[in-house]
């Protein structure tokens, strides 16, 4: 049984994986920052998924958590997404006035 959820787990990663790279070329190719931001959101779910995993026992990690130790990781996880968040929407608001400001230049 945690062959298949291992493998379920390696699946589900991989093609979100793949979704956000398909995301991220097609918005570098057409400057769309939706589409960045899109990555960048799915990003976070993927991030979240893989501590969903962990937390389930699927992966290396398996029986070397502690209550403790899992409570520590799972904050320090919260923080460093809240922080790549931040950046991300920062990045986000950073463009939109680029284009902003290119846009009315070209007027």
């Amino acid at each position: 049984m945690a062959n298949r959820k291992t493998k379920a787990a390696a699946i589900s990663i991989a093609s979100n994986t793949t979704l956000i790279l398909l995301k991220i070329v097609a918005g570098l190719i057409t400057g769309s920052v939706s589409l960045i931001a899109e990555a960048i959101h799915s990003i976070m779910d993927l991030w979240r998924l893989s501590s969903l995993f962990q937390r389930q026992g699927i992966g290396p990690a398996r029986g070397q958590e502690t209550p403790v130790r899992h409570g520590k990781a799972e904050n320090l996880s919260g923080v460093i997404e809240g922080v790549l968040i931040l950046v991300a929407a920062g990045l986000i608001v950073y463009e939109a006035i680029q284009k902003i400001i290119m846009a009315s230049a070209l007027k």
